[in-house]
């Protein structure tokens, strides 16, 4: 498996876990789903998501021959432009065509991402 793949896999995992946790976390009773909890957990799992772009970038960067302090700027872009950072970096470290290759296959990843999360939606509101 490609570093890349282990990364997307990190990521929808953290995706998906991360707000499962809290949910049994505030369902158990151990914290009250009050405003400061959520937002505590939607800030956890937001660094979580930077987590995982960051140390793809930082294997990443170098093997397009840009540096290390280039792949580290756009994760810091995460902070302040969410989601929206990462298809300046694909084209910056690749170039015009192959990052827009690869802009269009991270595309179709959430696509198919979002597409599988509706349908176990779906699924679920009819079985349950």
């Amino acid at each position: 498996m490609s570093p890349i793949h282990k990364h997307m896999l990190a990521a929808l995992a953290w995706l998906v876990v991360c707000p499962l946790v809290f949910v049994a976390l505030f369902v158990r009773g151990v914290a009250a789903p009050t405003g400061m909890n959520l937002s505590i957990a939607s800030v956890i799992w937001g660094l979580g998501l930077v987590a995982c772009f960051g140390s793809w970038a930082w294997r990443d960067a170098p093997a397009y021959g840009k540096t290390r302090s280039l792949a580290m700027a756009f994760t810091a872009a995460w902070l302040l432009v969410f989601l929206l950072a990462a298809f300046p970096y694909l084209f910056v470290t690749r170039g015009a065509r192959e990052g827009a290759a690869a802009s269009l296959k991270f595309i179709a990843y959430c696509v198919a991402c979002a597409a599988v999360f509706m349908a176990v939606g779906m699924v679920s509101r009819q079985v349950l």
